[in-house]
């Protein structure tokens, strides 16, 4: 089965740190497990438990929060800018608390928003396709 690769895409903007999301390997849908809840997959699956879906061979877990590491994408977006003094000041932005609303702030006033965004897209879009190939799924575009 391929596995429509926005779909993995899309299911990384939705991790954090209070959910799990897996791949239905039976539906090539995604499923979203939290808070004792479960969303999406195929057939019967909103029917399971986070248990039964964790412990089935059915289902593969997709990048979690701390594999996405999106502190290390903003640095890599950073330190991909030509200007020093405002890889710097992006730098010292995402050192302090609040590092990823400050980064947010600078990006906007420097107009780098959509850049920021492109970077970021392609970022999840390695790290999709990527998982893919670790976990033997074949994927369209």
């Amino acid at each position: 089965m391929k596995v429509e690769l926005q779909k993995i895409i899309d299911a990384l903007y939705e991790v954090n740190d209070d959910n799990a999301l897996y791949l239905d390997t039976e539906a090539g849908e995604t499923v979203l497990v939290y808070d004792g809840g479960v969303y999406g997959g195929g057939e019967g699956v909103e029917d399971m438990t986070p248990d039964e879906i964790d412990e089935s061979e059915r289902f593969i877990f997709l990048p979690s929060s701390f594999v996405l590491n999106n502190w290390q994408i903003m640095q890599n977006f950073i330190w991909s800018l030509d200007d020093a003094r405002l890889q710097d000041r992006l730098n010292g932005a995402i050192h302090r608390s609040g590092a990823f609303r400050n980064f947010r702030n600078v990006v906007d006033e420097k107009g780098l928003t959509n850049e920021w965004y492109k970077f970021r897209d392609a970022s999840y879009r390695d790290i999709a396709t990527e998982w893919c190939k670790e976990n033997a799924i074949e994927w369209v575009e």
